[in-house]
C-alpha cells in the first residue's frame, strides 16, 4: 500500500520521525516504556511538519467544504478555516462517528514569585473594541 501511495507512505514516515523524537527527547525510564506508548497522537502530529499535517487535513477540509456548499455563512467559516489550515496554525481529523475536529497545539507558561503570587491574563481591552 505504502508504495503505491506515496502521500500516505510520507504520513507514515513523519509520524514515525517524530514519535521517536518524542521518546528520545523525553529519555524515558525502560520502566516507564509502556506508560510513555500511550502518547496522545495529536502530541505527535502537531509536532510533525507543516505540510503533512495539511495533508492529513485535506480529508476532513473537503468533508467540511461539502457540508458548507450552498451556505454563505458557512462557506465564509470554511474559508477561515481552510487559511487556518494552510497556514499551519491547526490540523483537522475526525473521531469515531465522523465528526470533523480542529486541533491547535496549545502553549501554556505559569510565572510564578518566590512568594508563591503568579501572573495571569484576566482579558484584553482595547479602546477601539472596548
Amino acid at each position: 500500500v505504502l508504495k503505491r501511495h506515496r502521500s500516505i507512505a510520507e504520513i507514515v514516515q513523519d509520524y514515525a520521525k517524530t514519535l521517536v523524537k518524542v521518546i528520545k527527547d523525553e529519555r524515558p525510564l525502560l520502566s516507564d516504556l509502556s506508560s510513555m506508548m500511550k502518547i496522545d497522537s495529536d502530541r505527535i502530529i502537531c509536532a510533525m511538519p507543516q505540510e503533512t499535517r495539511l495533508k492529513l487535513s485535506l480529508p476532513a477540509l473537503r468533508a467540511v467544504q461539502a457540508q458548507a456548499a450552498g451556505h454563505a455563512k458557512q462557506l465564509n467559516a470554511f474559508r477561515e478555516l481552510e487559511k487556518e489550515v494552510h497556514e499551519g496554525k491547526c490540523y483537522l481529523t475526525s473521531n469515531g462517528h465522523g465528526i470533523v475536529l480542529r486541533v491547535v497545539n496549545l502553549i501554556t507558561l505559569r510565572l510564578e514569585r518566590w512568594d508563591g503570587k503568579f501572573c495571569v491574563e484576566v482579558g484584553k481591552w482595547s479602546l477601539k473594541e472596548g
